[in-house]
């Protein structure tokens, strides 16, 4: 049983860290389908991101969604990783394991990769329950029997549970009434809008879903106005005679013509083809994939949140609308966009989506690489015979922001401040967590503080379900009024207990009367002993 994860404390510190810069070749990349490498690089972390993808393209998920999704399974990969490498800082908290030899540190880690994605995914696509157990046990069946698999799943059962058990009460199933405008400018949806509860998703490591909030789109009176409206008007037209060939099959390939909600795992495709390339281990991978749908996730509460805040109309709207103040902007009832007569007009114009997306990416893979410039060519099954080729991440992001002004679904402000966003985002990210470790890791005894948090989900004002980081790195300190902290105050080897205490800041004690200070108990067996990933078991054990 798990018990003995916490009892014994943390590995010391194991491996020294990789010099990468010195063994990556400088060479143009093909970005494709995985299956045939996957097989041939023996990676966990690469085979379990494709089987990630695979699960939400069945499931048909929305993009926020998807970015929350890809952001537990690669963190709970990482944690498990990385508890057992234990070079670079947790996201949450570090999961005590032996110290392995090179061979055996593999071997666990492998098999740790593959139990908390696949004890993740179970939880969040329990319908595909059968596919992806087939999966794990053609995973495991390949690592030899003995200790360090053994420990590599307990740690992988662990930290999936533990990046469910944060994330169970995120908001992001919190229904949110709304009401679209009717004034000019205003957001008119076709059908129900998607993604309106997103600004209110607890985000991961941003401070909040308005830090980098973008300023308002120009008043509907101004030059600025009329110039991306007249600009889009021409270009995004489906019958447009100034976009060119290469523009059009841009907006195409970018847009996703069979699998348009696919968008996120093709940025974790190029993310995993220039980790080839380039020689990643399995260690580095985890990291890489955890910081990039780490940034992605939060991009999305960012975007989300900017989008509903100014709730501005799509060109669709706003080119068939007969008065808007501007004698430049010439209304054209019958205009329809590249993108058919839907016109994108699922969530709000302002930013795009797709530039925060790719904007994030670029800051996060050119961080992670050491440079943006790694050329490689790109394609994928979602417009197939059709490939783009790049000079750099920032290129691709480019092309990718002005595809959605060539498919008629976005002005030009909206992708400027859609990249400035997700630059901005994915910078934060990336010097912010899961950073290398300058001295090993600190061994916990049972009766260690082991986790103080801002990564906590709050339920109200006081409750919250888990904690997380460890205070060593300084996150305890200047948390906002009202952020619950949990702490782990005891451990019990003998009656196999663990000790919560929560506490919440002088603001949220005025607001309500459960803010006094309490503890709970929990089995250490009950949370951590089974297979069974189930979020709704770990939180009713605490």
């Amino acid at each position: 049983m798990l018990t003995h994860l916490v009892t014994r404390g943390l590995a010391p510190w194991r491996r020294a860290r990789r010099d990468r810069d010195n063994q990556r070749p400088a060479c143009r990349l093909r970005v494709e389908a995985l299956e045939s490498r996957l097989l041939l690089s023996g990676d966990m972390v690469l085979r379990w991101n494709q089987v990630l993808w695979q699960a939400e393209w069945t499931a048909s998920v929305f993009a926020p969604v998807n970015s929350r999704i890809m952001a537990i399974v690669q963190t709970a990969v990482y944690e498990a990783v990385n508890s057992i490498d234990g070079t670079h800082a947790p996201y949450v908290v570090d999961i005590p394991a032996p110290h392995f030899a090179s061979e055996d540190a593999a071997t666990a880690e492998g098999a740790a990769t593959a139990t908390a994605a696949h004890d993740a995914l179970v939880a969040i696509f329990p319908a595909q329950k059968a596919v992806l157990d087939l999966e794990l046990k053609t995973s495991l069946q390949d690592i030899a029997d003995g200790d360090a698999k053994a420990w590599g799943i307990r740690v992988g059962q662990a930290a999936a549970q533990i990046m469910l058990a944060v994330r169970a009460h995120d908001g992001s199933d919190r229904g949110v009434d709304y009401t679209p405008g009717t004034n000019p400018g205003d957001f008119r949806p076709n059908g129900t809008p998607t993604g309106t509860q997103w600004s209110g998703v607890t985000p991961w490591v941003l401070r909040s879903a308005t830090q980098f909030r973008p300023g308002p789109p120009p008043a509907l009176t101004s030059p600025e106005w009329a110039d991306a409206f007249n600009q889009v008007k021409q270009l995004g037209a489906f019958d447009s005679t100034t976009r060119s060939a290469d523009q059009t099959e841009a907006a195409l390939f970018w847009a996703g013509v069979v699998a348009p909600a696919n968008f996120f795992p093709l940025v974790n495709q190029i993310a995993a083809n220039v980790a080839i390339a380039r020689g990643n281990s399995l260690v580095e991978n985890a990291r890489m994939f955890a910081l990039l749908d780490l940034a992605l996730a939060d991009q999305a509460i960012a975007c989300f949140d900017a989008k509903y805040f100014y709730n501005f109309w799509r060109p669709i709207t706003a080119i068939r609308a007969a008065d808007q103040g501007n004698s430049n902007t010439v209304p054209d009832p019958n205009w329809t966009p590249l993108a058919g007569p839907g016109g994108g007009n699922g969530h709000p114009s302002y930013p795009s989506a797709h530039s925060t997306v790719m904007g994030t990416a670029a800051a996060v893979l050119a961080g992670y690489f050491g440079t943006d410039d790694i050329p490689f060519s790109l394609s994928w099954f979602s417009l197939p015979g059709v490939t783009r080729s790049f000079a750099s991440f920032s290129a691709a992001a480019e092309e990718c922001a002005l595809s959605r002004i060539w498919l008629g679904i976005h002005y030009s402000f909206d992708i400027t401040e859609g990249l400035k966003l997700g630059r901005s985002v994915g910078a934060y990210v990336y010097q912010n967590v899961l950073l290398p470790r300058t001295s090993p890791p600190s061994p916990a005894s049972p009766g260690s503080v082991l986790i103080a948090s801002t990564h906590v989900t709050a339920v109200e004002d006081t409750s919250i379900t888990f904690g997380s980081i460890q205070p060593a790195d300084g996150r305890g300190a200047g948390l906002p009024l009202g952020q619950p902290i949990v702490y782990l105050a005891a451990v019990d080897a003998t009656s196999n207990t663990a000790v919560f205490e929560t506490r919440v800041t002088e603001a949220s004690r005025a607001r309500s009367e459960r803010a006094e200070p309490h503890t709970r108990d929990s089995s250490i067996d009950n949370v951590f002993g089974s297979a069974d990933p189930s979020q709704e078991r770990f939180a009713s054990a605490l």
